[in-house]
């Protein structure tokens, strides 16, 4: 069985995108990307429970549908998130679209997912965006709606929180 997860970045596990965005801005071609994300501060309750997800699929392929997926080709993007562990699993990334569910309709059509003879039973898949962007129209049974209440004892947005990551699960199995 083969699982994929399409994985945004901001607003799922980053909740400090405003940042890494004024930085970019400001400098422009110059700027140090590494650096940039170094800067960011990334929901340790998503991160882990992202990991979960891994931990129970160690197989999983990620695909990033996230505007990170700019930055470059994949592997630069796996350097850049080398130290996450969900960098191992990164496989690919969408278009440069600005419709995601349809960025992710071609991906899975142009990987063979979508072919009239593919075994669709070989394969499941969740999307992760906290913006629906149609997908819950394309998706409504694989988007899952990332978001979170501000947890005051963690002093953060838990984005990807235990309750979707559990329904992730669930999807996958």
């Amino acid at each position: 069985m083969e699982r994929i997860l399409f994985l945004d970045i901001d607003g799922v596990i980053n909740n400090d995108f405003d940042k890494l965005q004024n930085m970019y801005d400001s400098q422009k071609e110059c700027c140090n990307i590494e650096h940039m994300i170094d800067m960011c501060q990334f929901c340790l309750t998503g991160l882990n429970n992202l990991d979960h997800i891994i931990d129970n699929y160690p197989e999983i392929r990620i695909v990033l549908i996230s505007s990170w997926r700019h930055l470059g080709d994949i592997h630069y993007l796996r350097k850049i998130f080398s130290s996450y562990r969900f960098s191992k699993n990164l496989i690919d990334k969408t278009g440069l679209g600005s419709n995601r569910a349809l960025e992710v309709i071609t991906w899975l059509y142009l990987n063979g997912y979508l072919a009239d003879d593919y075994n669709h039973e070989k394969v499941k898949y969740v999307i992760l965006d906290d913006c629906d962007d149609n997908f819950s129209i394309y998706f409504p049974d694989n988007y899952i709606n990332v978001g979170g209440i501000y947890d005051i004892e963690k002093k953060e947005y838990p984005l990807l929180s235990e309750d979707e990551r559990d329904r992730i699960i669930k999807i996958l199995n």
